[in-house]
């Protein structure tokens, strides 16, 4: 199983040069999932260069894009995430959250709509579509992963990301889970909380959940899961006085998990 890190925006004050030699002395991880905002001018010309790196140091991208973007705009940054896959010479893992709204039932139609159009306009040998479980936000019940299951279920080239800090969060089903979900699952989403609603957290030795995170990884591997895990982490949740400095704890927490599984 491969073990990959979150970066998004927050990591720009260290260079892509930096942060790639630093993952490559990971013993671990094996590479990064890139999380877009708006994919402006600042963040495209960084991921360009982050994947200018990761291509000399033949590790792994991932993306987490946005499916608040218009389906216009939706189909141009797939064209782009082809570009990349081509260059790299990989299959990139492209992970989204589904639509929400105030009504579940309604989630789920805008959510299977949407991505029925995405998924036409995609090229599933160059990028694979998957959406990702969420916890629920004030005002929103937003769709976890039994509410996803039959969208996925019901379109061959969809698949699943199973974040199981959100799934630990809020309904602790961690190993529900039947054959049919966990042969769609091609990525998985790992972090911590705590108990004031805190999200994104890095897992350390002593955290609460770290039994139940392990035991969700453990029951994976068991089912012959053997993708990618995610480390997603908010970096300004992690030890350390810079940027660098917290990244290098980011990493180092992703080593002592790995160590586990």
């Amino acid at each position: 199983m491969i073990s990959l890190i979150s970066v998004n925006d927050k990591f720009m004050d260290v260079s892509p040069k930096e942060l790639v030699e630093m993952i490559s002395s990971s013993k671990y991880v094996k590479g990064i999932e890139f999380c877009v905002t708006d994919f402006n001018e600042l963040e495209e010309k960084y991921l360009d260069d982050l994947v200018f790196e990761l291509k000399k140091h033949n590790l792994i991208l991932q993306v987490h894009g946005s499916s608040l973007y218009s389906l216009e705009k939706q189909y141009d940054f797939l064209k782009k995430m082809e570009y990349y896959a081509n260059y790299l010479e990989q299959q990139i893992v492209l992970t989204m959250h589904p639509l929400y709204d105030e009504d579940k039932n309604i989630s789920q139609v805008k959510t299977s709509l949407y991505f029925d159009e995405v998924i036409k306009h995609s090229n599933n040998e160059k990028v694979v579509i998957c959406i990702e479980n969420l916890n629920d936000i004030p005002n929103y019940d937003r769709l976890e992963k039994e509410s996803i299951k039959p969208i996925v279920l019901n379109n061959e080239k969809l698949f699943f990301t199973y974040d199981i800090g959100h799934e630990i969060m809020d309904y602790g089903n961690i190993t529900n889970l039947d054959s049919y979900v966990i042969s769609k699952i091609k990525n998985v989403h790992l972090h911590s909380h705590d108990v004031i609603g805190n999200d994104h957290l890095p897992i350390y030795e002593n955290d609460k959940y770290f039994s139940e995170i392990l035991k969700a990884i453990l029951f994976l591997i068991n089912n012959k899961y053997c993708n990618a895990i995610v480390f997603e982490y908010n970096i300004f949740a992690c030890s350390g006085n810079t940027i660098k400095e917290k990244v290098q704890d980011f990493l180092d927490s992703v080593d002592f998990v790995a160590l586990h599984y």
